[in-house]
């Protein structure tokens, strides 16, 4: 039987989905924390009160900063990210592919989940155009487990973050 040769696939994908912000979703996020920030001081809570600050001012930055595009190549070695991190597919126990583009049509996301039972999984932005081929890759390689976002996806996605 003749074995399958695969070619490495490579693709840049942004490092995340860039959700832009309005203005009502600042002055939200400034209002939310200036209440916090009151009921810390009235609880005399100081500590609390710093952190609200640098949370409120890391998250106006984080908020509004575009993504870098990374780039990926996957082989029947496994996956490398940005060319210095490698993930072998024996580090790999099952992956699973949101083909619908349940959070971005454009770049659905693969999730790979690793042997390591506190990892809570990879997430691999894919071009709509080549997702075929990695997920071909992939189900050489990992088993598939169907997609479900967690939670914390969908609050994200509600927020806007």
């Amino acid at each position: 039987m003749a074995e399958r040769e695969h070619h490495a696939i490579a693709w840049q994908a942004p490092e995340f989905e860039h959700r832009p912000k309005t203005t009502a979703w600042y002055w939200a996020s400034v209002v939310i924390a200036i209440l916090l920030l009151a009921m810390a001081i009235w609880q005399k809570n100081f500590i609390f009160a710093v952190f609200i600050v640098i949370a409120e001012v890391m998250l106006m930055v984080w908020g509004s900063s575009e993504p870098k595009m990374i780039p990926f190549a996957l082989n029947d070695r496994g996956l490398t990210i940005g060319g210095t991190k490698f993930y072998p597919f024996t580090d790999i126990s099952s992956w699973s592919a949101d083909a619908e583009g349940f959070f971005d049509p454009e770049w659905p996301d693969i999730t790979l989940h690793l042997v390591h039972h506190f990892h809570t999984g990879l997430k691999v932005k894919v071009p709509r155009a080549m997702f075929l081929d990695v997920e071909r890759v992939l189900r050489d390689h990992a088993r598939e487990v169907p997609f479900k976002p967690t939670m914390m996806d969908v609050i994200e996605k509600l927020l806007g973050f």
